[in-house]
């Protein structure tokens, strides 16, 4: 009986889980360990989670592979990407112009953020 006299009746309830999707930031790169391992410090030294910027590199180092595997991923992740970043070098690409047009194309077209 000593003991109730320091318990109170406390009503315990746990927070509802929130299960809004969130959207998620998706950066592409065209290389695979330096860019990669940039984006991941900047994100950690911003304090950004993992759930919400996705960093991928490319197969291939060539700006039109970049833009096929963002078109992929967007199908892929369906609506949780709301902006989808395309990283790579201009180098001697040939076909960089065209990657470029391919951006602006999708961009006119989507609406989802392609940013070159």
């Amino acid at each position: 009986m000593a003991n109730s006299r320091f318990r109170k009746n406390k009503v315990y309830s746990r927070m509802r889980p929130n299960l809004a999707c969130s959207a998620v930031e998706l950066i592409l790169t065209e290389g695979t360990s330096s860019e990669v391992d940039y984006f991941r410090s900047v994100r950690k030294l911003l304090k950004i989670p993992r759930s919400k910027v996705k960093i991928i590199s490319s197969k291939r180092s060539d700006p039109t592979y970049v833009i096929s595997t963002s078109k992929a991923k967007l199908i892929e992740y369906d609506d949780s990407i709301q902006t989808i970043f395309c990283v790579s070098d201009r180098d001697n690409h040939k076909k960089y112009d065209d990657a470029i047009a391919d951006i602006n194309q999708l961009n006119n077209q989507s609406t989802k953020n392609f940013l070159k």
